[in-house]
C-alpha cells in the first residue's frame, strides 16, 4: 500500500488555507491519523491487496484509488471514521467497473416514464398516486404531453392540507412558478449544476416539449457515491410501518 503524499488543492475545503482549527476532535496530529489509517486498511481483509492513498489535513481523511467493489469502499470508509481525531472524510475509491458504466447523459439516469396528471386533477389523486407507486411526486402535465410544473408530496401537506385546501382541491393551486428541465442528451454534470443553482432535487427530462423522465437528487447519489447515506437511503424499499 502507497500512503499519498499531498492531493491537489481542490480538494480541500477554504477553511483549510492558513486556518487554526479549534474544533478538531482530540486535537490528533494528522501524521498519527494517517498512519492508523493505514495500518487499519492493510490489515482488513477486503482493503489489503488495493493500492489505496491516503492523506489527512486538519483531521480530514481523503482515500483515492481503485476497490474491487462497493463493500470495500464502504469497508475502508468506516476504517475512516473509526480512527481516533477524524474530523471528516472523503471516500473518492474508484469501484471497478463503475467508470464505464457510470451515466454519461441525462438519459442514462432518468427514471422513464414517471407517474403524471393534469393540472384539473385533485389532491386526492395525487396522494393516491403517490401511495400506489411508492413515489413522493407526481409531473403535472397539459393534454399534449407536455410537462408544466411538479407536485411533491409535502407540497399536499404544506401548501394543501396545511393552508386549509381541502382533498377535491386542484393541483393548479399547488404548482411552483418553474419546472427545471434538461435534454436528454445533458451531461450529468450540467443535472447537478442546476440542482446546485436552483436549490432543487429533482429535474424534468425533456425533448421536443415531452417528458421523457425524471432526475431525483437520489438517482444521481446513487450513481456518483453509492456508498453514501443518501444512496442506500435512495435505494432502500419504502417503509409501511
Amino acid at each position: 500500500m502507497q500512503p499519498w503524499v499531498i492531493p491537489g488543492e481542490r480538494y480541500y475545503y477554504g477553511w483549510y488555507e492558513g486556518a487554526d482549527r479549534q474544533d478538531l476532535p482530540h486535537n490528533r496530529p494528522d501524521g498519527a491519523i494517517k498512519a492508523e489509517i493505514v495500518e487499519r486498511l492493510r490489515q482488513n481483509p477486503l482493503t489489503a491487496h488495493h493500492t489505496i492513498r491516503v492523506d489527512v489535513k486538519q483531521a480530514v481523511v481523503i482515500v483515492q484509488g481503485d476497490v474491487d467493489d462497493r463493500v470495500a469502499k464502504r469497508s475502508a470508509g468506516d476504517d475512516c471514521w473509526d480512527t481516533l481525531g477524524v474530523a471528516d472524510v472523503s471516500n473518492q475509491l474508484s469501484v471497478a467497473g463503475a467508470i464505464e458504466h457510470e451515466a454519461e447523459h441525462a438519459r442514462d439516469l432518468m427514471t422513464a416514464d414517471p407517474v403524471t396528471l393534469r393540472a384539473t386533477d385533485t389532491i386526492l389523486a395525487a396522494a393516491t398516486a403517490m401511495a400506489e407507486h411508492s413515489i413522493g411526486d407526481v409531473i403535472v402535465v397539459v393534454d399534449d404531453g407536455r410537462p408544466t410544473g411538479l407536485v411533491t408530496d409535502r407540497d399536499l401537506v404544506v401548501f394543501g392540507l396545511a393552508a386549509g385546501r381541502d382533498a377535491t382541491s386542484p393541483l393548479s393551486e399547488l404548482l411552483g412558478p418553474t419546472l427545471h428541465s434538461v435534454r436528454p442528451d445533458a451531461s450529468i454534470d450540467e443535472v447537478i449544476a442546476i440542482m446546485h443553482r436552483e436549490a432543487i432535487r429533482r429535474v424534468a427530462v425533456v425533448e421536443d416539449g415531452h417528458l421523457l423522465g425524471v432526475i431525483t437528487l437520489g438517482d444521481l447519489a446513487t450513481r456518483r457515491d453509492p456508498g453514501s447515506l443518501l444512496a442506500a437511503i435512495s435505494a432502500a424499499e419504502p417503509n409501511h410501518a
